[in-house]
């Protein structure tokens, strides 16, 4: 049996396994392993199951590596620990091409103290000086890890079935002197799992105050329309790219004239009406433009508010994202096409 570790935010970590139960897929759940980290069993491969999964287009997963080889670590020390896992790692570094980058990745549930950076980069100069080249943000193979309390997992996999190349699907953004706030993540981060690009388009953002998506799609090379009765960051306002229309999205809809090739939402409303501005907004898309909004969250109901507003959506729209992203707390992020 081949099991498998996957990951989901906390908080939604019931709605991810309920999602794998709805999907038809045939795999046994084991345990949590940590806040938001599971293991199954499947009696298919590692490779057919992130096949399936990723056919799923399941909202709540968001990261599975293999768990090949499981090591009891009852009552080991962290010196014990490492040579453990060490030992494994020597032994399954000749399976790895030397033609392609790899990657390392160690985890550790949170009542394990280890230093898992320290062990990341001792497995990783190991299997370098075998003659494999190493390569953090583009791998096409990984080593991973999960460490906890009593048992270590290993297993090796080609990054596109991890369904995310980032160790545990977290992608991280560094805050920069220009960041207004860490919503620009969640933007990034759609944008890099869409793998589009908008260099040179025209953009709307609907409540864009104080100003962290505008900021990211000029900086992405858009002209701006950034509509928000409140007030924009500073440095925001000041951007020549970004012009701000100080009214309410409805009011502007009125007076608009142009058409974009991005249009973005993140206000902080009910998911219907955030889905019915959008809705309104649908002849200013050009034919080959695209919508990106996010779904804000209540603890009761999340798949019944997910699906009202899709419905909604789907008059004028095709669906082409609904996934929890790592930068994603209470919410989801939604990408469009016209229809």
């Amino acid at each position: 049996m081949q099991k498998i570790i996957f990951t989901s935010q906390p908080a939604s970590a019931e709605l991810c396994l309920n999602e794998l139960n709805g999907a038809g897929l045939s795999f046994n759940f084991l345990k949590w392993l940590g806040a938001g980290v599971g293991i199954l069993e499947t009696d298919i491969s590692f490779s057919d199951f992130s096949v399936a999964v990723r056919e799923s287009r399941l909202i709540f997963l968001r990261h599975i590596c293999p768990a090949d080889i499981v090591i009891s670590l009852e009552n080991a020390g962290a010196a014990n620990l490492n040579q453990a896992v060490l030992a494994v790692c020597d032994n399954i570094k000749d399976t790895l091409p030397k033609d392609s980058g790899f990657s390392v990745q160690v985890r550790r549930s949170a009542d394990v103290k280890c230093d898992i950076s320290g062990l990341q980069h001792t497995i990783a100069d190991e299997i370098s000086s075998c003659g494999c080249s190493l390569n953090v943000r583009c791998p096409v193979n990984i080593l991973s890890v999960y460490i906890c309390r009593d048992e270590a997992y290993i297993g090796m996999s080609a990054a596109a079935d991890n369904l995310s190349s980032w160790p545990g699907g977290m992608r991280r953004y560094a805050m920069l002197p220009q960041t207004v706030s860490r919503a620009e993540f969640k933007l990034l981060e759609a944008l890099e799992y869409l793998n589009i690009s908008i260099k040179g388009g025209r953009a709307l953002d609907l409540g864009a105050a104080p100003g962290g998506w505008s900021r990211v799609l000029a900086e992405k090379g858009c002209l701006v329309d950034a509509v928000d009765p409140a007030d924009l960051a500073e440095a925001v306002s000041k951007n020549p790219n970004i012009t701000h229309h100080k009214c309410l999205a409805q009011d502007f809809a009125q007076d608009n004239n142009r058409s974009y090739d991005i249009i973005v939402n993140d206000m902080k409303m009910d998911v219907q009406q955030s889905a019915g501005i959008i809705m309104d907004f649908a002849g200013f898309l050009k034919p080959d433009g695209i919508v990106i909004m996010t779904f804000k969250l209540v603890k009761k109901n999340r798949m019944a508010a997910i699906r009202k507003g899709i419905e909604l959506l789907q008059g004028k729209y095709e669906c082409l994202m609904l996934k929890q992203l790592f930068n994603n707390r209470s919410e989801v992020t939604v990408a469009l096409k016209r229809k």
